[in-house]
């Protein structure tokens, strides 16, 4: 969080939004101007992600693993 502040970066997301500001978000992904999808570093599927999880917390935090049960 140092980092965020020293280089006053701005944060985008949804964590603890208001559900209020929700057609707003969705809007900004809709044109373009948000994409959430590059906060995305991998999905796997549950078989994999069983494998994985002991050493998630080896991993660098680059970016988000979604864990999709549909994905073999």
């Amino acid at each position: 969080m140092g980092r965020v502040i020293s280089y006053e970066l701005d944060l985008l997301g949804s964590h603890g939004m208001a559900a209020v500001d929700y057609p707003e978000m969705l809007a900004l992904i809709e044109q373009g101007k948000l994409r959430p999808d590059l906060l995305v570093d991998r999905v796997i599927g549950l078989e994999e992600a069983s494998l994985d999880l002991p050493t998630l917390d080896q991993r660098p935090a680059v970016g988000m693993t979604i864990i999709d049960p549909v994905v073999i």
